[in-house]
């Protein structure tokens, strides 16, 4: 269970730094649905839990 505000954020932020995001992705996608995690991953921009919720 992840218990989180309405109004907060998830980010991966390796991606916005142009780092690879594939240490974080193998911690993530047991709890992250992998077409969320993928688009986190590959444009750098932070989720909405609201967003993170409808698509579970």
């Amino acid at each position: 269970m992840i218990v989180a505000s309405e109004d907060v954020k998830f980010g991966i932020t390796e991606t916005r730094r142009g780092l690879p995001a594939a240490r974080i992705w193998a911690k993530v996608n047991a709890f992250m649905p992998s077409k969320i995690l993928s688009e986190m991953a590959i444009t750098g921009e932070p989720i909405e839990a609201s967003d993170f919720t409808d698509s579970a």
